[in-house]
């Protein structure tokens, strides 16, 4: 490789890997064909009869989810949280950040940076850029269906999608049949889209894999990249750790050679 030492590739596939993910977690803004359902406000009812209850063990707790509004929401994926280091990632698998109506129809995300963080959905707006805040929404999608958990993994930044379900009250405890106030989580869902800060997101329980449904696939190309260049770099990461070990065994060995000598 002449004078290009293996040295330097870690440091520019890193860099590769840092603009691709960036790009990628931009990708909703290289979505133009939209189709009509991201055009929809999300559609929330009052329930047929009693609310229903779901409740598993799960990441060393138990929760319990009960059901508050029917909740049905179609738009595009502006970021996607999969939460594969997070604490609870077996009851709440993702968060997914979704726009609808004028947001959608005239292409208002465009010019808005929009990120999902650390259970929250953030809007960097330029002044005079408008951006409706009330036709977006952070999701956090709950489940005790491990179907569901990998299909809501496979959603991705500029995807248009539909999901079904409820927003669900939740509680979480150390186990079922926990009584101690101090010892339950409460996890309410917002029930309108006007609301901010916290608490605002909402809580949607999927039951079903097939109430999840991907319309259309955002374009490819810097998520493709990104993870190229991530699986580059942690080959590259594990090679250089393989080489300098056995550099290192060399120079012992050399050294105890010389030792002897």
């Amino acid at each position: 490789m002449g004078k290009l030492r293996f040295r330097y590739i870690l440091p520019a596939l890193l860099g590769a890997m840092a603009l691709s993910g960036h790009f990628y977690r931009d990708n909703y803004r290289n979505v133009d064909d939209l189709l009509p359902q991201t055009l929809q406000e999300p559609v929330q009812t009052e329930l047929a009869g009693s609310p229903r209850v779901f409740s598993c063990d799960r990441d060393g707790h138990f929760w319990e989810y009960t059901t508050v509004f029917n909740y049905d929401i179609s738009g595009l994926v502006f970021g996607a949280s999969h939460k594969l280091l997070s604490w609870y990632n077996g009851a709440v698998p993702a968060d997914i950040g979704i726009l609808w109506g004028e947001n959608a129809s005239r292409g208002l995300y465009k010019n808005v940076k929009l990120r999902v963080r650390l259970s929250h959905y953030m809007a960097y707006i330029r002044s005079g850029t408008e951006f409706r805040m009330d036709q977006a929404s952070n999701n956090h999608i709950a489940t005790c269906n491990p179907a569901v958990s990998e299909k809501v993994r496979s959603i991705l930044t500029g995807d248009q999608v539909r999901i079904r379900g409820w927003l669900v009250n939740g509680r979480v405890m150390p186990a079922r049949g926990e009584t101690r106030p101090e010892k339950i989580g409460i996890w309410n869902s917002s029930a309108t889209r006007k609301d901010g800060g916290e608490g605002a997101c909402e809580l949607v329980y999927v039951e079903k894999p097939e109430d999840i449904t991907i319309l259309k696939r955002g374009p490819m190309f810097w998520e493709i990249a990104y993870h190229v260049c991530l699986y580059a770099f942690v080959a590259g990461f594990a090679a250089a750790v393989f080489l300098f070990h056995r550099r290192m065994k060399r120079l012992l060995a050399q050294d105890g050679a010389s030792t002897a000598s």
